[in-house]
């Protein structure tokens, strides 16, 4: 799609100032105005008391789970990989609060879709 001056795309991006270099600490994107009042109206549903609390909930569980897991592999005489668990974590944590499920890695004890690392290379 073309940014034309009538097209979604440009009226989206005029909202926006980018810096486009990844490795400048001020690589952000900046709202300002009624853009920035818009979108935090939007943003402040998911950082409000009440979703809070339910995140709050769904770390504990997660937590439960991530020490159930911990507990069984020290009974069966494994080293623990604490990196490796926090990973399956935090990634099944991120699952639920941006799918409402989580991707079950805690659980398998394993990452067969390799999620951590094709997300971590995106990330480099």
């Amino acid at each position: 799609m073309s940014a034309t001056p009538t097209s979604h795309t440009h009226r989206m991006y005029t909202d926006y100032r980018a810096r486009m270099a990844p490795n400048d600490a001020r690589a952000v994107i900046v709202l300002s105005g009624q853009a920035h009042a818009k979108r935090r109206r939007l943003w402040n549903r998911a950082f409000g008391t009440e979703q809070v609390a339910v995140y709050t909930d769904l770390a504990k569980e997660g937590v439960q789970r991530l020490l159930r897991q911990m507990d069984e592999a020290i009974e069966r005489g494994e080293t623990v990989d604490l990196t490796k668990w926090f990973r399956f974590f935090g990634f099944d944590f991120m699952g639920q609060i941006a799918f409402g499920k989580d991707f079950g890695l805690v659980d398998k004890g394993e990452d067969p879709q390799n999620l951590v690392p094709t997300v971590t290379n995106y990330m480099a």
